[in-house]
């Protein structure tokens, strides 16, 4: 238990100068500024929740192909409006769905869900919870607003 409680504190520090140099990086790349919003949902990686199990992995020798994604479904319309809830309440975006996407794209793009199972099972042996994508950018966006970002 201990090792999780120096780990995690390794991860916090480390995800926290990124959100210090980069706070917007997490807008950015669901879209901002009066771009459009794709409305389905797709798997990402939220540092804060996955960096104290990447570091749990390698000390510990763990090898293997892990989808590297924080769990659970939200889409990038979720996102902005939880943005727009903790951080920018002047937050604008337009959203298109699929239909829209392939008559304005020129390439569709690939909006996946990937199966954390094994990653939560592997860290589950450790004692290590990864928490669900709305919860964990939550915490990132309450962090960002705490710190005026």
């Amino acid at each position: 238990m201990h090792v999780q409680k120096v780990l995690y504190r390794k991860a916090s520090r480390t995800t926290t100068k990124l959100i210090k140099h980069k706070p917007t990086r997490v807008i950015n790349a669901v879209g901002t500024r009066g771009t459009p919003t794709l409305t389905p949902t797709n798997s990402d990686t939220v540092l804060p929740n996955l960096l104290p199990g990447a570091l749990i992995l390698s000390e510990n020798g763990e090898k293997g192909i892990y989808n590297f994604v924080t769990p659970g479904q939200i889409s990038n319309v979720e996102i902005m409006e939880l943005a727009k809830k903790c951080i920018r309440p002047d937050l604008k975006w337009q959203t298109f769905g699929l239909k829209d996407m392939f008559n304005t794209l020129r390439a569709p793009c690939a909006n996946c869900v990937m199966d954390t199972t094994k990653l939560q099972k592997k860290l589950g042996e450790y004692s290590y919870q990864i928490k669900n994508r709305r919860e964990t950018l939550e915490e990132v966006f309450q962090i960002m607003s705490e710190k005026g970002l």
